[in-house]
């Protein structure tokens, strides 16, 4: 009988800081008397919990054996419960599971208000190749959007820029909280002096994945609460249920040290399902794992900065797929307005939007050939990074190259800085409002400085198209 037991304990992050370290200073926590079972061919979780005094309290039903959150009675510890279930013969593997927990301090802070002129030209569109405005549908004549599900706190779906892209199939898997809303519950949830501290996370991941590609329509699965935190099993199901309600991609920008069982049968009955599944690596600043990052079957998105170089807070290690921009995002945040954060919390949807731009390219596309573009289009960035040769993935999302492997050539009008698809006087506006200084968004050619050269681009293509 194969099984896997886990007493151990985990910890779920949210991948997003300021450009900083974050220490995680938050203790890895079991969540008492709450075990997560999978049963052998010919049992049945009834005559299980019978045995123990269990009670069953949530079930993950998924293309494997399904999994069953059940509540152990309190005279039952959960150390002797899992060598009992190790000795059980109905029982395949037990695990306990645990809390999440988000990086100290909390992340609310480093949210920083911004504008959405500042959203449309930022260094991660030149330095990826998102130099283009127009969806794919533009390009091929209406192409379907990809469904790309976001496993995290919610979204304001009043945002201007989410309003008309967010799917209608939704679900918070909050006990006893419905809504899909991005909104704080004005609770100190995680007992750290902070209330809601990552209001707004989820509302920003999903901007990003709409940055890379505006036709994507976003499947909103809200699993983690307003101040970070979410189970193993939650997340395991949050997987899960986009699956069934037909996501093509899931961005999960959290992650954990220690594999668990539950979660890498999740990944990998979502990309034996055909789904493509992305996650951050996290901001721990050092070589080691997170899952579900690295996972078997997920791409795991490490975070850069300027000139391709690691971004300093970014995690790192052998099994990173891709790297992709990091620093200084701006989305959408609750309430119509827009922040700047970094983190690689908002670097995997953007790897994940350029994946959904080849799905609707070619739908057939399984997991491993998506992988595939992905990788084998990068800007290699090893070269810039002495000392990290290997731990970066294949390199720095292209998402120009990966798009034209799949046969779509997006739009590219050099200069068009507000992405209206046409060069005048708002793009030329953009240019002289922030005349030499390192502002985006006058930064027509992408060196980093507002200069003359931006001045001759815009005027060189002058009318354009």
């Amino acid at each position: 009988m194969t099984r896997r037991t886990l007493a151990a304990q985990i910890i779920l992050v949210l991948g997003s800081t300021l450009g900083l370290h974050s220490p995680v200073c938050a203790q890895d926590q079991e969540i008492t008397g709450h075990a997560i079972l999978r049963l052998e061919n010919g049992f049945t979780i009834e005559e299980v919990v019978a045995t123990y005094g269990a009670e069953v309290l949530d079930v993950l039903d998924g293309g494997s054996r399904p999994h069953y959150l059940i509540q152990l009675p309190a005279a039952l510890p959960d150390v002797q419960f899992l060598m009992q279930a190790s000795e059980d013969a109905r029982i395949k593997d037990a695990e306990i599971d645990v809390t999440a927990a988000v990086p100290d301090p909390g992340t609310q802070s480093f949210f920083i208000p911004s504008a959405s002129i500042r959203f449309t030209n930022q260094p991660s569109r030149g330095r990826a190749e998102l130099n283009y405005g127009a969806g794919a549908s533009a390009v091929s004549g209406a192409l379907p959007g990809t469904l790309v599900a976001v496993i995290d706190t919610g979204i304001d779906t009043t945002h201007p820029l989410l309003a008309g892209r967010i799917a209608p199939n939704g679900v918070s898997l909050l006990f006893g909280d419905p809504s899909i809303e991005d909104a704080g519950d004005g609770a100190d949830n995680d007992n750290d002096g902070d209330v809601d501290e990552l209001v707004g996370h989820g509302t920003m991941v999903a901007s990003a994945v709409l940055y890379a590609d505006p036709d994507a329509v976003i499947l909103p699965i809200r699993a983690v609460d307003s101040d970070g935190r979410s189970t193993a099993f939650r997340v395991a199901k949050g997987i899960n249920e986009a699956v069934l309600r037909g996501a093509k991609v899931i961005n999960v920008s959290l992650g954990s040290t220690i594999s668990t069982g539950v979660i890498d049968s999740a990944i990998e009955d979502a990309t034996a399902a055909g789904v493509v599944v992305i996650a951050s690596v996290g901001n721990d600043g050092a070589n080691l794992e997170r899952f579900p990052a690295a996972s078997v079957g997920a791409i795991a998105v490490a975070g850069t900065g300027a000139n391709d170089v690691h971004a300093p807070f970014t995690t790192f290690g052998s099994y990173v797929t891709i790297s992709a921009p990091a620093v200084g995002f701006v989305g959408a945040f609750p309430g119509g307005l827009w922040a700047e954060s970094s983190g690689t919390s908002f670097a995997s949807p953007l790897v994940a939007g350029v994946a959904s731009r080849i799905l609707s390219a070619n739908p057939a596309l399984l997991p491993d050939q998506v992988r595939l573009v992905i990788t084998t289009s990068a800007d290699p960035i090893d070269p810039s990074n002495p000392g990290f040769e290997g731990l970066l993935g294949a390199g720095r999302v292209n998402a120009r190259a990966a798009l034209s492997q799949v046969g779509i050539l997006p739009p590219y009008l050099e200069g068009d800085l507000d992405l209206d698809n046409r060069i005048d006087v708002n793009d030329l506006n953009r240019v002289l409002s922030v005349w030499h200084s390192a502002d985006p968004i006058g930064d027509a050619d992408y060196s980093g400085f507002v200069d003359i050269d931006d001045l001759n681009e815009i005027l060189s293509m002058w009318g354009l198209p």
